[in-house]
C-alpha cells in the first residue's frame, strides 16, 4: 500500500534531506514532539502554527490547509 504525503509534506522532506536533518532534529529545534510533527508533515494532523514555523525554519513556501492535509 502506497503512503500518501501531501504536497507541503513532500517539500518539507526535500528540505530536510537538503539540510541533512531528520524530523527528530527539526522537532528538537522547534520544541515539538517528533510524533506530532511527523503527523503534521504527513497530513494526519494540522496546525497552522507548526506549518508556519516549519516553513520558515526550512525556508519553504507556506501552503494552505488543502496542500497540507491528506
Amino acid at each position: 500500500m502506497a503512503v500518501y504525503t501531501p504536497r507541503w509534506g513532500k517539500e518539507v522532506k526535500k528540505a530536510l534531506i537538503d539540510n541533512d536533518l531528520s524530523i527528530a532534529d527539526l522537532a528538537v529545534t522547534l520544541d515539538y514532539s517528533r510524533i506530532y510533527l511527523s503527523n503534521v508533515i504527513h497530513g494526519r494532523d494540522y496546525s497552522s502554527e507548526i506549518v508556519t514555523k516549519v516553513s520558515r525554519q526550512l525556508n519553504i513556501p507556506e501552503m494552505g490547509m488543502c496542500d497540507v492535509l491528506r
